[in-house]
């Protein structure tokens, strides 16, 4: 088993083939590790950021067995390329491989962080909570690391060709009161923009994003520039569609949804909605009514990384832990980050709880 570490763009890009093949041949075709996603958001990173992505591959016959998409950030941390905006973040694999390719793959990956003098740590986040083949790669770092659970995500299977059997596992008390949010909202309708059918709507998606900040019901950072180019790159590579919520010409609420074509994975992303109550939830309704009606078969209603409330009290979907990994190779920077975890452990449920009124106050 051979590897190569490419540390340029010109090798990122020349990678781009063989990515997609192996990317095609997964399972699991989770948008978070394909290699427009990760380019993307490596254009963003690269001016702080020192390019790390590891490749192993078999030598008789030649084949790219598996990717590590990493970079080195300024303090010398190992990590995910995109981890910051994946809602799940992995290697990319060949399920073909056995178990002593995968401890092979292992040590070299151990022997490859331990002699380099670029990194000082490892950090990988938002790990599902099985995280698959890593859990072999990372048992190799023996000591000075921690695992633990950092967040959750949570996700709906949808069958059937109405609203109740959509609903199904709900209670009749909970079903019928989403049954009268979707038929206060009827009125409005609704359409999916594809890349090949509507043209990116920036202007519109602006408009109500500022709406949402002016308001305070997101932060000044919300969807910036940065983000917004991102969501157009998906949108025109297929990786994105658009469900728009509309009452005559006026937009109320656009939902970015990640799909691969070939999966059964819908991806809530991100939602972007006028001041108008419970008009959010309702567009996820209006979107389950729309693909319950076109659906053969079944889909998953992904909600991606965050237990938020208003998801989990009206969806009941089923959740699952996810975790970070961090690793690091000598006990003064090991500590530093356990005792920093502490103190964001502290901070954390005060934030979250007065967090619309810090960031008012703030401005973010």
């Amino acid at each position: 088993m051979g590897y190569e570490i490419i540390k340029s763009e010109k090798d990122f890009l020349m990678l781009e083939e063989k990515w997609v093949f192996l990317f095609e041949e997964l399972e699991e075709k989770n948008i978070f590790k394909s290699f427009s996603w990760n380019y993307s958001w490596w254009n963003e990173i690269k001016q702080t950021n020192s390019l790390f992505i590891v490749t192993f591959f078999s030598n008789i016959p030649e084949k790219l067995c598996a990717i590590f998409p990493f970079a080195i950030d300024a303090k010398g941390v190992l990590r995910f390329i995109a981890d910051t905006h994946s809602d799940y973040s992995d290697i990319l694999i060949s399920s073909g491989l056995d178990r002593s390719e995968l401890y092979e793959i292992s040590k070299t990956f151990n022997q490859i962080i331990e002699n380099s003098n670029e990194i000082l740590a490892i950090e990988l986040k938002n790990l599902t909570s099985s995280y698959g083949y890593l859990s072999i790669i990372l048992s190799s770092f023996n000591d000075k690391k921690v695992f633990y659970n950092s967040n959750a995500s949570s996700n709906m299977i949808i069958q059937g060709n109405d609203f109740s059997s959509c609903f199904s596992h709900l209670k009749a008390k909970k079903r019928n009161k989403l049954k009268r949010l979707l038929k206060k909202h009827s009125t409005f309708s609704t359409r999916l923009y594809f890349s090949n059918n509507h043209t990116f709507p920036e202007s519109t998606i602006k408009d109500i994003v500022q709406e949402m900040k002016d308001n305070g019901t997101r932060d000044q950072n919300f969807l910036n520039s940065t983000l917004l180019k991102i969501i157009r790159t998906l949108y025109e590579n297929n990786h994105l569609i658009i469900h728009e919520v509309y009452d005559n010409d006026k937009t109320l609420v656009m939902n970015f949804i990640l799909h691969h074509q070939s999966s059964q994975n819908y991806l809530i992303w991100i939602s972007v909605y006028r001041n108008i109550p419970k008009i959010h939830i309702a567009s996820y309704l209006l979107f389950i009514e729309k693909m319950c009606k076109n659906s053969k078969d079944f889909i998953i209603l992904d909600f991606g990384r965050g237990l938020y409330d208003y998801k989990i009290h009206n969806f009941l979907p089923e959740i699952y832990l996810q975790f970070t990994f961090f690793y690091a190779k000598n006990n003064i920077v090991f500590f530093k980050y356990i005792f920093k975890r502490m103190i964001f452990d502290l901070i954390k449920p005060f934030y979250k709880k007065h967090k619309k009124i810090i960031n008012k106050a703030l401005r973010r």
